[in-house]
């Protein structure tokens, strides 16, 4: 994207980028692809936020929430 200046690309280049950082941008960024993972069902990548003890606290709840749906509720829900 032409003019567009995205800290947080820098920071996915740089080893360990983001987690050094832990600043608010990053963890709402953390929320809302948690997020996006939850709607999505994908329970595989939801383990990896809950199991990594590196990320943040708040997306790490998120997943663990997510993760705690029951099936039967996220069946029943309307898309």
């Amino acid at each position: 994207m032409r003019g567009v200046s995205l800290p947080s690309l820098q920071d996915a280049q740089e080893p360990g980028g983001w987690r050094q950082r832990r600043n608010s941008t990053h963890v709402t960024a953390l929320l809302g692809l948690v997020y996006a993972l939850g709607i999505a069902r994908n329970e595989r990548m939801l383990h990896h936020v809950r199991h990594d003890a590196t990320i943040p606290a708040e997306p790490h709840a998120a997943a663990r929430l997510w993760l705690n749906v029951p099936r039967r509720i996220l069946d029943s829900a309307l898309w």
